[in-house]
């Protein structure tokens, strides 16, 4: 099975693709840009189906940041 990381893009640091951060049971899923987070959920989605698992979207945030502090 691929990994999530194959399928879409992310944040590049030191050349490697990055679309999440995890810590324990709590993920984040990162993105250079906002239309480019969707697919990273939606692959998110798939995996958990594929493994019998759900995604609980009453505890899921989003929360967007800018460089130019403009969004």
């Amino acid at each position: 099975m691929k990994d999530l990381q194959d399928d879409v893009k992310g944040i590049t640091i030191g050349g490697k693709n990055y679309t999440s951060f995890q810590y324990a049971d709590n993920a984040v899923f990162v993105s250079d840009r906002e239309d480019e987070l969707q697919p990273i959920i939606m692959r998110l989605g798939e995996i958990c189906t594929e493994y019998g698992m759900e995604v609980n979207v009453k505890k899921m945030k989003t929360m967007a940041f800018s460089k130019s502090g403009k969004m």
